[in-house]
């Protein structure tokens, strides 16, 4: 050992340079290093996203700190369940508009009417809603 600490080289980078795994590290089928502290943690974690499949990484860790003990942090749940490919789908769901692109152009008066709505605070009363409808080509309210 002394031998390599004085030509430059460490234990772990001759290890890597001879290809054996590092200490605490098993390789799989598909040649990723998985460390063998993770592997019971990989076992709890798809035990419960199959009864939970839609718990994120902040639930998981919570779950995994307070009802089985274990100490973890975010960082590590998120990075397992990330290799493991078991992160709940990201997926934004585009909702169908129900009003058109473009507001349109008034020809004539009373041909198109929109509304406006607000609210506003009154004294003893409490919260008041004021609706208008206002016509596009005169812009006055009709009602």
């Amino acid at each position: 050992m002394d031998r390599r600490r004085k030509s430059g080289h460490s234990v772990r980078r001759s290890q890597r340079a001879k290809g054996w795994a590092e200490k605490g590290e098993v390789r799989e089928k598909t040649g990723r290093k998985v460390k063998s502290k993770d592997a019971a943690i990989v076992e709890k974690i798809k035990e419960i996203k199959i009864r939970h499949p839609f718990w994120g990484y902040r639930r998981l860790t919570a779950w995994l700190k307070y009802r089985e003990k274990l100490i973890i942090n975010e960082k590590r749940v998120r990075r397992i369940i990330k290799e493991e490919n078991l992160m709940p789908g990201s997926e934004k769901v585009q909702s169908e508009k129900n009003f058109p692109e473009e507001k349109g152009r008034a020809e004539r008066p009373h041909e198109i009417w929109r509304i406006d709505m607000t609210k506003f605070l009154v004294a003893g009363l409490g919260w008041v809603y004021l609706v208008i409808v206002i016509d596009w080509y005169t812009k006055k309210i009709v009602g």
